[in-house]
């Protein structure tokens, strides 16, 4: 995200947020509650907001924002994960696909159009695994790992489905 980028996004959420407030359904609630309603009706992760509010000296509550990818994550853990393909384009690694979570509702956790790389592991079983002491979390093909959320780009290669409380800076 540019500073530009960020600068505008600041703005808007503002602008926003102050005219949610002023609106009939927030007058005389707390800000938490304007930003509880306004974020999760939006698409921006808490990383990105941390990022869009830093240094501001605004408070900003991301409770209902999508979660961050270890916090995503790491509900998932322990549950059986598949990998299939899709209906997506072909990548230079092959089908396009999904590693999803086998819980109710199985939300997908990564796909080949933000992380390519998986369609080489199509046939494996894909295994989520959190560093004991850095308390990473990192997506593994075998002995293979492919993805882990202290990449530069760690955002970027998973998919946000499923919300859940945590988070105010």
């Amino acid at each position: 995200m540019t500073t530009r980028d960020k600068n505008l996004f600041f703005e808007t959420l503002e602008l926003l947020r102050k005219e949610l407030q002023k609106s009939d359904d927030f007058r005389g609630q707390d800000w938490r509650d304007v930003d509880d309603w306004l974020f999760a009706q939006l698409s921006f992760t808490r990383g990105e907001l941390r990022e869009i509010y830093q240094g501001r000296g605004v408070m900003c509550d991301t409770t209902s924002a999508v979660p961050t990818a270890c916090a995503f994550l790491a509900q998932y853990l322990d549950r059986e994960l598949r990998l299939c393909r899709n209906s997506g384009p072909d990548n230079e690694f092959g089908p396009s696909c999904e590693v999803y979570a086998m819980v109710e509702g199985m939300p997908t956790l990564f796909t080949s159009q933000k992380l390519p790389i998986l369609s080489k592991y199509i046939g494996q079983t894909p295994r989520l695994e959190k560093h004991p002491w850095a308390g990473d979390i990192s997506l593994w093909f075998g002995e293979e790992k492919v993805w882990d959320t202290q990449g530069e780009k760690a955002e970027d290669g998973f998919c946000l489905g499923i919300s859940s409380k945590e988070g105010l800076f």
